[in-house]
């Protein structure tokens, strides 16, 4: 797996500083050559004004935050996301992530890659 991400770019949205250091570890044992992350999500938007991503992987419990605003720019630019996230999808609401490949945490690491191919449609 890593010769194919050696050159993407990941978008990585998560507010818990432990996860997001695993999460990030995990991204880079799998390849991936650069991981940009937030931990608020109008960061992560601005962001997205100027640079684009190859995939992006995002908790979609922050609170008070614009988590629709963020993936409909996403889907917009045509950016595969997983939801890598604690809540549980049916509590989410929104069709948006209902849609959306979904990695519930904990995740085991070997969870990862599978949810990686099929998001980036090279399973």
């Amino acid at each position: 797996m890593k010769k194919d991400y050696e050159h993407m770019t990941v978008l990585l949205l998560e507010d818990q500083p432990l996860i997001a250091m695993d999460t990030e570890a995990i991204l880079k044992q799998a390849g991936f050559g650069q991981i940009i992350h937030f931990a608020s999500i109008v960061p992560a938007i601005d962001w997205l004004a100027t640079h684009e991503p190859d995939l992006a992987v995002i908790e979609v419990t922050l609170q008070n935050e614009p988590r629709l605003a963020l993936a409909q720019q996403l889907i917009g630019r045509n950016v595969p996301f997983l939801v890598y996230s604690g809540a549980n999808r049916a509590l989410v609401g929104d069709q948006t992530f209902q849609d959306a490949e979904w990695l519930s945490k904990p995740a085991e690491t070997e969870m990862f890659e599978p949810a990686i191919r099929r998001v980036l449609g090279t399973s």
